[in-house]
């Protein structure tokens, strides 16, 4: 086929002869450029409303109950606000006295409870305007987490203090306290730093050892830091002396085992000072008690006077008053004659019986008897 010729110029519109024969089909055009997007079209109308769809499961329906309250009754899908969470009852039976939390730890008590929400503390904001009852809300929990590991043993409490094992009277070094004898039972003087093990000024606490009027102003505590370990000494705190930046304190020994326990160089003490209490007043004197006159024992032809004192039967008894001849501080059976007579001390219990003492020393021998006189002859046989 031949190369396409120029397109002729128009020519005049003829007479209309009829349809012609449809022609064979032309090779397909080349494809041509992608024109630009058209401009939006109008909305169209709205589409039919679609069918209505199933119903979803009842949801939990929570009671907020606000903070917890110990001895409160609270049943299941109760929920309360506790230590910055909020929980939910899974009880199936009423429970009184049940935190949220097990004792001491941030653990759910999931025996009743399960967590809702966990949130940190916020600053507190100020009051706001009562806003309108809100609808009941559809709450939910997941499952509980895992336990979290057992933390490390903490230090004993007290004021921390590195032990240092020279006992020389002198500034033990920031931080650091020692005694003046290894031996706790000679130990007289401790010397103590004004800092601590944890670079905390102690002063005013050791200057307030010194506040009670007694001689012992109280007790100084020393045992090793560590809860596991056994080293421990007491002492009564006498007197204590300002040495600029450390005091030396008077003591005096109580108890403890040290280097039993075992306490070495830089090991940290947990300090504990209990003070005394202060002194009382003086009380009121007593009355003046009565003065008993001892008689000796109870004689029935012997008249007594009040606070007269006698011995009767292995007891001691004192006159009430004025008590006539024959009046004896018993009656029959043993009974007390309490018209005239008091007590004074009962006769005590019959101790054992001694041991056997040894055997004596053998007498000397005594001097021989006088010849007995012949006896009668016999028959002649």
């Amino acid at each position: 086929q031949g190369v396409q010729g120029l397109q002729g110029p128009i020519g005049i519109p003829g007479d209309f002869a009829g349809q012609g024969v449809q022609g064979i089909q032309g090779w397909p055009g080349v494809q041509g450029f992608v024109g630009s997007q058209g401009a939006q079209g109008l909305q169209g109308p709205q589409g039919v409303q679609g069918l209505q769809g199933l119903q979803g499961t009842q949801g939990l329906a929570l009671v907020w109950r606000g903070p917890y309250n110990p001895s409160t009754i609270y049943i299941k899908n109760d929920a309360v606000y506790y230590n910055g969470s909020s929980f939910i009852v899974v009880s199936n039976n009423a429970i009184q006295n049940e935190a949220p939390e097990l004792p001491g730890t941030a653990i759910t008590n999931v025996l009743y409870w399960n967590r809702l929400v966990q949130g940190t503390q916020g600053v507190q904001g100020q009051a706001g305007p009562l806003g309108p009852s809100g609808s009941q809300g559809i709450g939910g929990y997941g499952p509980q987490g895992i336990q979290g590991i057992i933390g490390p043993i903490g230090y004993r409490g007290g004021v921390p203090y590195q032990w240092a094992t020279s006992i020389n009277a002198a500034d033990p070094g920031t931080g650091r306290v020692r005694f003046n004898s290894e031996n706790l039972l000679e130990v007289t003087e401790v010397y103590v730093d004004i800092v601590d093990y944890t670079n905390i000024n102690q002063e005013s606490w050791i200057e307030s050892w010194n506040q009670s009027t007694g001689r012992r102003k109280g007790n100084l505590i020393f045992q090793a830091a560590e809860s596991i370990g056994g080293a421990i000494a007491i002492f009564h705190v006498l007197s204590t002396e300002d040495q600029g930046d450390w005091y030396k304190v008077s003591v005096e020994y109580v108890s403890g085992t040290w280097h039993g326990g075992v306490i070495d160089l830089n090991d940290i003490i947990s300090m504990q000072f209990v003070p005394a209490g202060i002194q009382g007043v003086q009380g009121i004197q007593g009355l003046i008690g009565k003065s008993l006159s001892w008689t000796g024992a109870y004689s029935a032809t012997s008249t007594y006077q009040l606070n007269d004192s006698v011995s009767y039967n292995g007891s001691t008894y004192v006159a009430i008053r004025a008590v006539p001849q024959g009046e004896a501080p018993q009656l029959a059976g043993g009974i007390l004659n309490g018209v005239y007579w008091s007590s004074a001390s009962s006769q005590g219990v019959q101790g054992l019986q001694g041991v056997q003492g040894p055997q004596g020393v053998q007498g000397t021998q005594g001097p021989q008897g006088t010849q007995g006189t012949q006896g009668v002859q016999g028959n002649r046989g």
